[in-house]
């Protein structure tokens, strides 16, 4: 199969197109035929040497997938091959907020991104007994907060990495995502916002694309039609 590869950590110009074999199964894995993978931070860092894959994982680069299930392991349900899914997954393969009119209370989770001075803005959105989340650090690691407001307004910071995380938490978390976002967006009543769409040849473009920073939106690999799947 075709696949994006580098030979050394470095800047998005070491990515290239390379043929890899096809990931091998495990009873409960599924082989999924992409469509489209998005593009991420933990990617580009992957790329440069400084996030690795976690033990077990693919070396490949890519942490989200879409397209079709195409074969399944020994204990995966045969009725799911011909299902176009969407998975995470720890190798091999951003919205910051989700905004709906509360009445004037503000939101009750905000899903930060951006770290860094923005902390102190999201939790001025924040209703009372809100939750913080942050799962990445594009503004820098290190926020100012005046813990008063945490305090009287009874706020819950927390945070998480989602790689490392085990299989059954990525399938639970994979089961609220369909159960509660999906519906929204078949109804209508979200849509994604989409920055830019590249060939699976132009992952460095992707790449310098993510690192530059003035994205508004998902940066997603068209690899159905960027590379042979087979």
């Amino acid at each position: 199969m075709a696949a994006i590869g580098f030979d050394a950590p470095g800047g998005p110009d070491v990515l290239r197109i390379e043929t890899a074999p096809l990931p091998r199964l495990r009873p409960d894995d599924v082989l999924i035929r992409v469509a489209y993978a998005g593009v991420n931070r933990p990617d580009c860092l992957q790329r440069a040497g400084a996030y690795p894959p976690p033990p077990g994982a693919s070396p490949l680069v890519g942490l989200e997938v879409a397209g079709e299930v195409v074969a399944v392991g020994s204990e995966a349900p045969r009725e799911m091959i011909g299902q176009y899914v969407a998975a995470l997954t720890p190798g091999g393969g951003y919205a910051e907020y989700c905004a709906a009119h509360t009445g004037g209370k503000g939101v009750n989770i905000v899903l930060d991104m951006v770290s860094g001075d923005y902390v102190a803005r999201n939790l001025k959105c924040l209703a009372e007994d809100g939750r913080h989340v942050t799962i990445a650090l594009l503004g820098g690691a290190k926020a100012d907060l005046n813990m008063a407001t945490v305090m009287m307004r009874r706020l819950t910071l927390t945070g998480s990495t989602l790689r490392p995380r085990s299989d059954a938490f990525k399938a639970a978390l994979a089961d609220e995502i369909a159960d509660n976002a999906w519906p929204l967006f078949a109804s209508g009543e979200l849509s994604p916002v989409m920055d830019m769409t590249f060939p699976l040849t132009e992952a460095a473009a992707a790449h310098a694309r993510m690192e530059a920073g003035a994205h508004i939106g998902k940066i997603v690999l068209e690899v159905a039609k960027g590379a042979d799947n087979g």
